[in-house]
């Protein structure tokens, strides 16, 4: 978009509309996820920029520098803004003058310290005057610029480098950037600063600064969080952008007040760890590396080397690749999941070493010992996300899934906390491990006294005129809502690639059963998955190395009786297929729920569907209803008004105690593969949302349909029709879903074998799409699904997940 787009009107006619710099498909990231998600900070710079290096100085060196701040007491700004262009300069020298008068401090001999100052936002207005005192002779001359320092730089009108699609980066040009070093990239970003004519523009510049922000945290997998400035004429408010939201700051005066040098003075003083990033990663020339404590590599450390029990201990890995859950990676709040495979990278003096046939270490470096063998690098996988603080961590329901099939393998997980802010152990003395604290883990601030505003509450709000004089103030609210989440990591020691890049459908639906079966073990060991997806679904690439199979376990110590029938239909299920080792697994169980007992039964209504999953199953039984023994000797119940017979168990239900995830989450980025039931909570907001290995088990249906209509053959496009029955399954708000699609193909399955189904797979000229074993597995898979949905009592998990293993085990078994 050409600049003049970007330009606004003189501040004396303003109008208050969103910079239309963004794109559309920005826009609605950007503002749906940013809802109720806003706070102003009364205590922000208290709370963030208190600690400032000798923040007198750094005032008179400015004063020194700069003329007419010494002359007038005040930063030269134009009388009369006519267009934001024209204080990009005066904004570019202040904020210059003020950097280099920071260097200067920080690097003077005589600096000890930042110093703690009085809270910048005190109504009582700091004035310039009180500064006019001789400068520490001591204290070096400022000089601008300097060769080796980096400086603020107008990007408004220059393109700058991304990794990222160009509907999300088009247009994307911050008015000014601080970069990190040399390298002008948005991967190596400091702060962003954008410039508005009037305060009136608070909400088009702060939602300006969120889509920076968005582009920041996607190129950026070790940004924590993420500061930025909006200046709107000659005032400034700070923004701090994290997993939790937006906090903004008072507006300060910058052109009459020092508490703005002050406060820019605090924040480019700021320590890595303080700025936002995560100081684990290392840049080299030859690429991004991270540094992990040994203890965080559980049974795999090694035992070797003087200090092996030290907490502090690292070792070093390089990233071979990496991938961002798209679910997270298009918010800036919310988990910001993100999944490296790294590999171990000996330090020069360990090249020579190797590992003995008796697990010692030998040296290389005498050629008279030499190593019976040479141990090679060991790649993990390392998740690194923001969990919400509910006690429900992704790392110890895989720890206790170890050895589950279809499951990743897990070798540890825990909270991260920042190097130097463990402070448990400092009044003793001692080294602080850091990667078993609990109490300093880094987590997204819990602040008290934070406000929204009334008219400010997400970034499409318009705010409107008054008497032509820009917005009238808003009475704050006080709130509390404000998430708190925890940084933390998972390493596992599996290895896959999405299950879409099978090499055939044969080995496609080898892989689904596999993940099935893990959903099916995590259900026996009360963890309800609820984020079945095909981004959840992957093929192994390298052979599964076991340190336990519980499936050959003989005691799987389930007390649950109908767990623990379920839990030995598994093992009976498994052994039948020969125990072979899985080729596909179930990930990401960040989302998971645990089961436990109801303390009250809900009614069927409140859960979504009219006949659809009691929670409480032996209290929602239908009344008057007569049993009589089937062909297998289960109960089957029956009513006087309805023929069909149906099963119920008497099942473990979901507990409803501590925080949930929120449901806008658990919606977000995999809604196109939700159960109809799930799908009509987000359309009817009284529904009680409560999950059902049901929902799971339909989801893996959907998945397995989307992936077959999308597959792609080498060479070749997707046709029209597949591209156009895929918009189906794609909204881009949630609560426009529609589902009476998804009832026609359940319906169709279930009466007519799939014949509409069917037809719409030949439609899509793909060689998946047209394999009679995926068009027969997936009419199959949908009769089943559609039968159970339809059915009026629930069944037990045993019987449910058999059946639908066996359905396509025996279509595997027919059409091969």
């Amino acid at each position: 978009m050409p600049d003049n787009s970007r330009a606004h009107q003189p501040s004396k006619a303003p109008q208050y509309q969103r910079i239309p710099q963004s794109t559309v498909f920005l826009d609605k990231i950007i503002e749906h996820q940013f809802k109720d998600s806003i706070f102003y900070d009364p205590n922000f710079f208290k709370n963030f920029l208190s600690l400032v290096p000798s923040p007198g100085d750094v005032v008179r060196l400015c004063l020194r520098y700069d003329w007419y701040l010494r002359v007038h007491d005040e930063w030269n700004f134009p009388d009369e803004v006519k267009g934001k262009q024209c204080l990009h300069q005066p904004v570019l020298h202040l904020l210059n003058t003020i950097k280099s008068a920071t260097d200067i401090v920080l690097s003077s001999p005589r600096h000890t310290g930042p110093y703690v100052v009085p809270d910048l936002a005190d109504a009582d207005p700091m004035q310039y005057k009180k500064y006019h005192i001789p400068l520490n002779p001591e204290t070096p001359d400022l000089t601008l610029p300097c060769g080796q320092a980096q400086y603020f730089e107008d990007w408004s009108t220059r393109d700058l480098s991304h990794a990222l699609s160009e509907k999300i980066m088009l247009h994307l040009k911050p008015d000014i950037i601080l970069f990190r070093g040399t390298w002008q990239h948005w991967s190596n970003i400091r702060f962003i600063v954008e410039v508005t004519e009037d305060p009136g523009y608070l909400t088009p510049g702060i939602k300006q600064l969120a889509c920076y922000a968005h582009a920041v945290f996607a190129h950026q997998p070790w940004r924590r969080h993420f500061y930025s400035l909006l200046i709107c004429g000659n005032k400034a408010s700070f923004v701090r952008f994290d997993r939790a939201g937006i906090l903004y700051s008072k507006f300060l005066d910058m052109a009459k007040s020092p508490a703005f040098v002050i406060a820019l003075a605090g924040l480019l003083s700021l320590d890595t760890v303080d700025q936002g990033i995560d100081p684990a990663f290392q840049f080299a020339a030859d690429g991004v590396y991270i540094e992990l404590l040994e203890c965080m590599l559980g049974k795999d450390a090694l035992t070797s080397g003087p200090d092996v029990h030290s907490p502090m201990k690292s070792r070093r890995f390089r990233i071979l690749q990496e991938s961002c859950d798209p679910a997270s990676s298009h918010r800036v709040i919310g988990p910001g999941t993100t999944i490296l495979r790294i590999r171990e990278q000996f330090p020069p003096e360990r090249e020579g070493e190797g590992v003995n046939s008796r697990g010692g270490t030998e040296s290389r470096l005498n050629g008279s010992h030499r190593p019976a063998h040479i141990r090679p690098p060991v790649d993990y996988i390392l998740k690194l996300t923001w969990r919400l603080d509910n006690g429900r961590s992704e790392g110890q329901a895989l720890e206790e899934a170890e050895g589950v099939f279809g499951v990743p393998q897990h070798v540890s997980h825990g909270d991260i906390v920042m190097p130097g802010r463990c402070t448990c152990l400092s009044l003793l003395g001692a080294p602080a491990p850091q990667a078993q604290c609990t109490r300093c883990v880094d987590r997204t601030p819990s602040l008290r006294g934070l406000q929204v505003c009334s008219n400010f509450h997400d970034l499409s709000a318009t705010i409107p005129l008054v008497n032509g004089e820009g917005p009238r103030e808003a009475l704050p609210v006080l709130t509390s809502e404000r998430s708190n989440r925890i940084y933390s990591y998972v390493l596992m020691s599996s290895f896959g690639k999405l299950m879409e890049y099978a090499k055939s459908p044969e080995i496609y639906v080898n892989a689904m059963m596999d993940a099935m079966l893990g959903c099916w073990g995590l259900y026996n060991l009360g963890i309800v998955h609820r984020d079945i997806s095909p981004l959840n679904l992957l093929i192994l690439t390298e052979e599964q190395q076991f340190t336990r199979t519980r499936w050959k376990e003989t005691d799987h110590q389930i007390q649950d009786p109908v767990l623990a029938d379920s839990e030995n239909q598994l093992r009976q299920t498994l052994q039948r297929m020969r125990s072979r080792k899985p080729v596909g697994i179930l990930i990401d169980l960040s989302t998971h729920e645990r089961l436990g007992h109801a303390k009250a039964p809900l009614d069927p209504e409140l859960v979504g569907e009219n006949r659809a999953l009691p929670h409480n199953f032996s209290d929602n039984r239908p009344p008057k209803a007569k049993k009589r023994k089937g062909n297998s000797g289960d109960t089957v119940a029956t009513t006087s008004t309805k023929p069909r017979r149906t099963r119920w168990a008497e099942l473990p239900t979901l507990t409803g105690d501590g925080p949930q995830p929120p449901f806008s989450y658990l919606i977000c980025g995999n809604e196109p593969f939700h159960s109809i039931r799930i799908t009509r909570m987000v359309l009817t907001p009284h529904l009680k949302y409560q999950h059902h290995f049901y929902d799971d088990l339909e989801a893996f249906f959907w998945a397995m349909f989307w992936t077959t209509i999308s597959h792609i053959d080498p060479g070749k496009e997707r046709s029209a029709h597949a591209a156009t029955f895929l918009t189906n399954f794609y909204h881009a708000d949630p609560r426009c879903l529609h589902i009476g699609w998804k009832k026609r193909i359940l319906d169709d399955c279930r009466l007519r074998a799939g014949v509409e189904t069917l037809a719409i797979l030949d439609a899509c000229k793909n060689s998946w799409a047209s394999s009679r074993l995926l068009q027969i597995a997936i009419a199959s898979f949908g009769c089943y699904i559609g039968i159970i949905r339809e059915e009026e009592g629930v069944a037990p998990p045993a019987e449910v997940f058999h059946m639908v293993i066996a359905t396509l085990e025996g279509v595997l078994k027919t059409e091969i």
